[in-house]
């Protein structure tokens, strides 16, 4: 390998130096990051359990341990204890100490030195028993919660590990030959992704249930009366959702968000669609725009209601008359400020290959001059195949965010889309352009 000679090669260095090439590098693939990256956080979760659980066992230990080594008053708050209580039926004699001095123990449980204190050998020895069980159980724990530490370690030791690659290969492999979705996989690899589906859909339902009724609902009262159209409040609520939900799950990165526009300004993004996670992804971009989504989807419990909440527009496929009032309520929202949300393809891509786009979002743009922000979405599609919701592969996802289109009302609806098209298609493999029959 000829550095000096690669290095004097202008296109090979230009291809090295192009930003929407480079997180297509060798040491950010999707099947392997994504994969560790997830027991990471898996490991680290588990391990923060663990420790709560030691805190707790701790607590209760000193508590225990505070009580068997102070004698007690018969009638004390402190004799009603279940330990005591349960010790002192068992006990056979118990033996007067006319005066003893606890010094700092007195004071903390609130006992009184002098005569009448009752100490039963009974109950120290069963609640040295009881607290010997807990010293055992903080035991156990302890051996588990540094065993799942160091898994973490060894993860976190890898994740931040970085790959050393030779630069030829490096930008060989800027871009893969082929972004069609993986389709053969392995038996343990379809029962892990079945596993991980469920467990993020518990999750996000967790996640989305309080955020519904302490967030979305306050939030709708102080947005329809200081912000009733943009309702900045609920779309931060639902980037926390999102965020909540799939932090564990894959991992989101924004490419050039520089291109994004400054917050209060109105604009049509406009982006490829691969899968039901890139709603979940889209809002990394922590902007406020609204989606243009089916009706169906409205009638979905709590997910659905605060779509409703939030502003987003309902479409009925298949009425004329929704698509005229869709344009209609675009419009409005547009003028008033508020950012939209397209995929122009209509509906998921089953392979990966780029779908014919539809004018109606830049037909929209251009009566109102609205300008246009292309975005590609990566690895939605391999994380979550269209019609299979039930299985959730490992990977990560990628936005790359382009230059924005700005729409002076010199060119047709026409040519904005393609414009956007071909900006979007830029990052997807030759395989994945598709083609557009309108032109």
């Amino acid at each position: 390998f000829d550095s000096q000679r690669y290095m004097s090669d202008s296109s090979m260095r230009s291809l090295l130096n192009d930003r929407h090439a480079a997180y297509w590098s060798v040491e950010h693939d999707p099947h392997e990051s994504g994969l560790s990256t997830t027991w990471l956080k898996c490991s680290a979760t588990v391990a923060v359990c663990f420790l709560l659980g030691y805190a707790s066992t701790t607590y209760e230990r000193t508590e225990v341990s505070s009580l068997y080594v102070t004698s007690v008053k018969p009638n004390s708050v402190h004799a009603q204890h279940p330990i005591f209580v349960s010790s002192m039926h068992n006990a056979r004699q118990t033996t007067t100490v006319p005066s003893l001095t606890y010094g700092a123990s007195s004071s903390t449980h609130g006992l009184t030195p002098g005569a009448g204190h009752f100490l039963s050998s009974a109950p120290v020895a069963t609640t040295q028993q009881i607290a010997q069980t807990i010293y055992d159980r903080v035991n156990v724990l302890s051996g588990v919660m540094t065993a799942m530490g160091l898994v973490a370690l060894g993860y976190l030791v890898r994740a931040l590990r970085p790959t050393k690659a030779p630069m030829a290969m490096a930008t060989t492999m800027a871009m893969p030959a082929s972004g069609r979705y993986k389709e053969q996989r392995g038996a343990f690899e379809e029962i892990f992704a079945i596993i991980k589906s469920m467990t993020f859909l518990v999750v996000n339902y967790i996640v989305a249930t309080p955020l519904f009724f302490f967030g979305m609902l306050p939030g709708y009262a102080y947005s329809k009366a200081f912000d009733p159209n943009v309702r900045r409040v609920l779309d931060r609520v639902n980037y926390l959702w999102a965020t909540l939900s799939s932090f564990l799950f894959f991992k989101v990165e924004v490419i050039n968000p520089e291109n994004l526009p400054a917050e209060g300004i109105g604009a049509m993004y406009v982006a490829n669609h691969q899968s039901w996670l890139d709603i979940f992804a889209m809002y990394s971009l922590n902007k406020s725009f609204k989606w243009v989504s089916k009706s169906s989807i409205f009638y979905i419990p709590i997910t659905g209601w605060a779509m409703g909440l939030t502003g987003h527009v309902s479409l009925a496929r298949d009425s004329r008359s929704s698509q005229m009032k869709v344009m209609k309520d675009c419009m409005a929202k547009l003028k008033n400020g508020v950012s939209m949300f397209f995929f122009p393809e209509g509906t998921r891509s089953k392979t990966g290959e780029l779908g014919e786009f539809k004018k109606g979002a830049f037909t929209i743009a251009k009566k109102l001059k609205t300008p246009i922000v292309p975005i590609t979405v990566v690895g939605t599609g391999n994380i979550m195949p269209p019609g299979k919701e039930s299985r959730l592969y490992p990977g990560s996802v990628k936005l790359i965010v382009h230059p924005i289109i700005e729409v002076d009302g010199t060119k047709s609806d026409v040519e904005l889309m393609m414009m956007a098209r071909k900006a979007i298609a830029s990052d997807l493999p030759a395989d994945c352009h598709g083609t557009q029959l309108e032109a």
